[in-house]
């Protein structure tokens, strides 16, 4: 059996192609909008969107690929359960990403790295140097990495490397 590619799909009212096209100006590089599909009359019954509104957006964030849908009001939203995470190299990135994806979110919705954006997608603004600290073999330091970080809102990688070391 083969498998397809796997795409992940984010149900917005209305807002998927403004969130792609940010998304897209965030991440930058291999980063794009491969294509927009509007409703037509077809179905109009059923979707009730203005003919020509955008029905779905694909789009690519770094070789990732996603599907932004116009689906409509909801009784759920985005929430914690699925989030996304940015790998970072440094603490110049941590800043850009959690900068640019938290602008205009729900700041209640800041810890330990994570964030909601201004649609409510959730982020985990994450540094490389934090992931080898808490894999550590030395308990001990990394147990004191964690009790930083869950201090945190953004993470700040000299803050959790003094915290390893003790």
């Amino acid at each position: 059996m083969s498998i397809s590619k796997i795409t992940t799909c984010l149900w917005f009212d209305s807002e998927a192609e403004e969130a792609a096209n940010h998304y897209v100006s965030i991440f930058g590089g291999e980063s794009k909008i491969i294509h927009v599909q509007r409703y037509d009359k077809a179905g109009e019954e059923v979707h009730r969107r203005e003919p020509g509104s955008v029905m779905a957006v694909e789009f690519e964030l770094q070789g990732n690929r996603y599907v932004g849908l116009n689906g409509g009001p909801m009784p759920w939203s985005f929430n914690e359960a699925i989030s996304f995470q940015v790998e970072c190299e440094d603490q110049t990135e941590v800043d850009y990403f959690w900068d640019k994806l938290g602008d205009g979110g729900n700041e209640a919705r800041r810890r330990c790295g994570w964030l909601a954006d201004k649609y409510g997608v959730v982020w985990q603004v994450v540094p490389k140097a934090l992931k080898t600290m808490l894999q550590s073999e030395d308990k001990a330091a990394s147990g004191r990495v964690t009790e930083e970080m869950m201090k945190m809102q953004k993470l700040d990688i000299s803050l959790l490397e003094k915290a390893f070391t003790g």
